[in-house]
């Protein structure tokens, strides 16, 4: 991850907040941006959002189909972690609106 300096924000960070305004959330990464809100995190364990999320991505193909064109978008990426498959956040995503991180 790129550290943050004290003031603005870089150029890729800007056009991402751009496009993110631009675009409708669809309610794959809607549910995924509340539930990182909610729990302080920028990852979703895979499991969860099979588990709890929307019922559209409890199906695998559907899941894998979904994280693959948030990659595509650049919102999210897939990480491992031991065993653990979780989805990651573009952190920009989750700066709230006002400009305050959570």
């Amino acid at each position: 991850m790129q550290a943050k300096s004290g003031k603005g924000s870089t150029m890729e960070e800007r056009e991402l907040r751009d496009l993110d305004k631009a675009q409708p959330k669809p309610p794959r990464i809607s549910w995924m941006l509340d539930y990182c809100r909610r729990e302080r995190t920028d990852q979703v364990p895979t499991r969860e959002v099979q588990r709890c999320g929307p019922g559209g991505l409890r199906d695998k193909a559907a899941f894998t189909a979904a994280v693959k064109e948030l990659e595509e978008l650049g919102r999210a990426r897939t990480v491992q972690d031991g065993r653990k498959k979780l989805v990651q956040i573009n952190p920009v995503l989750l700066v709230s609106r006002v400009g305050v991180s959570s």
